[in-house]
């Protein structure tokens, strides 16, 4: 009886491990995406929130596309789409590892098989009141 304790932990680690999803454990339903504004005082807007001034680090998740927004009174609004691209190579291992389990559904449907088409962005704002009184 007391050799089959060690059978049965394997026997159940390899249950937990066939039925855990590549791209949820690896990488998870989140990304980090960095924002930095060079102009003093800019507000950064993600999804209509309000994230903070100049410089943020949001983990956003990766099932859908996000809106970035940077502003200042006296400035042009800057723009910014983030768009989720899917990273083919976690379909295959899931594929290829557990076609016969629930990994494949939990990692497309919590989003861990995409990325992002940008994950930094670094940019300034053009502000015409500042451009002219910089000129006199």
């Amino acid at each position: 009886m007391q050799h089959l304790k060690p059978i049965s932990i394997g026997l159940l680690t390899l249950v937990v491990f066939s039925q855990s999803s590549c791209a949820l454990v690896f990488q998870g339903t989140r990304k980090d995406v960095e924002v930095v504004c060079k102009t003093p005082g800019a507000s950064i807007y993600i999804d209509d929130y309000y994230m903070g001034k100049e410089e943020v680090v949001a983990g956003l998740r990766r099932k859908r596309d996000h809106y970035i927004e940077i502003k200042k009174e006296g400035c042009i609004t800057k723009e910014v789409n983030i768009h989720r691209k899917l990273q083919a190579g976690w379909i295959v291992a899931d594929v290829l590892f557990h076609w016969y389990g629930a990994a494949p559904l939990a990692d497309g449907l919590t989003g861990a098989w995409y990325t992002f088409d940008k994950d930094y962005i670094n940019t300034s704002l053009h502000c015409p009141d500042a451009d002219s009184t910089d000129k006199d």
